[in-house]
């Protein structure tokens, strides 16, 4: 007598065409690092929320302003993500991955060295 096939959301785990899915320790491995990179992302996005009011002042700037530069922001951010897509099918994304990693760490490193 066989088993039933399962369904619902874990059904993937039976199935003959996801065998070459990655082990479950393995698998807790990727999820935890795509966390963190998602956690540093949302911190690098939201880290100029707490001290906004202090920015504004030291430029005097008012917030509508700064609504202007985070909606620049975010249109060249959707501009970017549509060619970076393109080039990453071409060229693969391993090679668009490494150059921004080293230069964000560049520029971390000169910002804090900055006086």
């Amino acid at each position: 007598m066989s088993r039933p096939t399962p369904t619902g959301f874990w059904s993937y785990l039976h199935s003959k065409e996801v065998d070459f899915v990655p082990s479950p320790a393995l698998r807790w491995w990727l999820l935890a690092l795509i966390v963190l990179g998602w956690a540093v992302e949302q911190y690098e996005a939201l880290k100029t929320g707490p001290v906004l009011v202090y920015i504004l002042a030291e430029f005097d700037k008012s917030l509508v302003e700064w609504g202007y530069v985070a909606a620049a922001g975010g249109i060249v951010y959707s501009a970017g993500a549509a060619i970076l897509s393109r080039m990453a099918d071409r060229f693969g994304r391993r090679p668009l991955m490494i150059w921004p990693v080293a230069c964000y760490a560049m520029i971390s490193v000169f910002g804090a060295l900055a006086p």
